[in-house]
């Protein structure tokens, strides 16, 4: 279990930086080639990971895949990793972090924040999932579930499966 600060929504407090932390004194070598310990955690931005245990990456280059794949939310400053479901959001809203904003040339009205509860203000707002190179809408135009149950007339049903990290 991790030790997390939490802010007044519940979301652990964002930090600036990605560190390893509880690692354990057995070294092993990683197929990158590099010594590393052989279990460890990841705090990524203030997202604090369960012990990771696999034998891949060291942590050195686990921090520099995260660092590379990984955004930031600009709305609570938290992590979006690979394949995270994301609220969309018009460019002209406000945002506590206008500088953690990712530019999309395909969507330059559209910006994309975290749907944890306690950031997003609802379920309503999933856009699409961040694939660690851009945006993937789900619906046409890069619109939210609630626009497209408007345009369509239909129920939208969004199930959200998450896989943050797979470790092989």
């Amino acid at each position: 279990m991790t030790d997390t600060q939490e802010n007044s929504r519940g979301l652990p407090e964002p930090k600036e930086t990605i560190e390893v932390f509880g690692a354990s004194d057995e070294l092993i070598v990683y197929k990158c080639g590099h010594e590393g310990s052989k279990i460890f955690s990841i705090d990524l931005y203030g997202d604090k990971s369960q012990s990771i245990e696999q034998v891949q990456d060291c942590p050195d280059c686990l921090i520099e895949i995260l660092r590379s794949s990984t955004i930031r939310c600009p709305m609570c400053g938290l992590s979006i990793m690979v394949g995270s479901p994301v609220a969309t959001y018009h460019i002209d809203n406000l945002v506590p972090r206008p500088d953690l904003i990712f530019e999309m040339e395909e969507f330059p009205e559209v910006l994309m924040g975290c749907l944890r509860q306690g950031c997003c203000p609802s379920g309503g707002a999933f856009g699409g999932h961040w694939t660690g190179a851009n945006f993937r809408p789900a619906f046409p135009g890069g619109s939210v579930a609630v626009a497209e149950v408007y345009r369509t007339g239909k129920a939208v049903c969004v199930l959200m499966l998450v896989t943050l990290i797979i470790l092989k």
